[in-house]
């Protein structure tokens, strides 16, 4: 068996699924891959925990997407969640923060940044959770929600290190049960792990660390050995359904 050490190309290569899903996993993989940061002023926002929301009709009807205006046809914007679907409507109360990649009408494909680290001059700190993470960005940038979404975003590429971190992946937190069932188990949840990772409770930590790790022992890319010596790293603990493999 070959050991490949957690090298994220090759090891998240073999967690991704097939056709439109993998088509999904794999644009948000090589992004957070290659350390994509958005530029708001003068604070860089890395994400380190994100949900992939994508809705076309006739091809991939998640209605689990909000579906706001502000979510389609509006690439580097942000989207703060609103109760409706016009871009005029409501501010939620317990309100999330969206990336909008969308570049056509009525393909509405956002991020929601669930955790994230903020930089800015010589000081840099990270914020977990979506209320968090809205919180601190309007924080760190001076901006309202309305400032927030107006404001035009750049999309750049850390230039000196790509990701060094395994890229785990799961299921979407918190969707109801008006979400399809075809819609509710379909892993588009990633969270790169950090350092922070085995100190903050992420929801479904152990489970993320598990499924990757066995899916890499069954493709022959990691050792036994090597997938309890992880577990350490990320968990601190060795779960039996990795010392049973």
């Amino acid at each position: 068996m070959k050991d490949k050490s957690l090298n994220p190309i090759e090891l998240t290569e073999i967690t991704l699924c097939k056709g439109f899903v993998g088509k999904l996993q794999k644009e948000t993989f090589y992004r957070l891959y290659e350390q994509c940061y958005i530029q708001v002023k003068d604070v860089k926002i890395y994400p380190i925990e994100v949900e992939v929301y994508y809705f076309e009709k006739n091809v991939y009807e998640d209605n689990s997407v909000h579906q706001n205006e502000l979510q389609q046809n509006n690439q580097n914007h942000f989207y703060v969640h609103r109760f409706g679907l016009k871009s005029e409507d409501k501010y939620k109360g317990r309100a999330g923060i969206d990336f909008v990649w969308s570049s056509k009408k009525d393909v509405y494909y956002t991020w929601l940044l669930r955790s994230v680290v903020l930089e800015k001059d010589d000081k840099s700190d990270a914020f977990f959770g979506p209320m968090n993470s809205l919180s601190a960005i309007k924080e760190w940038t001076r901006l309202s929600n309305e400032e927030l979404e107006t404001e035009k975003l750049s999309v750049c590429r850390k230039s000196d290190n790509n990701c060094a971190y395994p890229i785990f992946t799961s299921k979407r937190i918190g969707l109801t049960d008006k979400v399809f069932e075809e819609y509710q188990n379909v892993p588009l949840r990633f969270v790169v792990a950090t350092t922070n990772y085995v100190k903050y409770k992420y929801k479904m930590k152990s489970h993320m660390v598990i499924d990757f790790l066995q899916k890499a022992y069954k493709a022959n890319a990691l050792t036994k050995e090597s997938c309890l010596e992880q577990c350490d790293k990320f968990l601190n603990y060795r779960p039996r359904e990795i010392k049973e493999m």
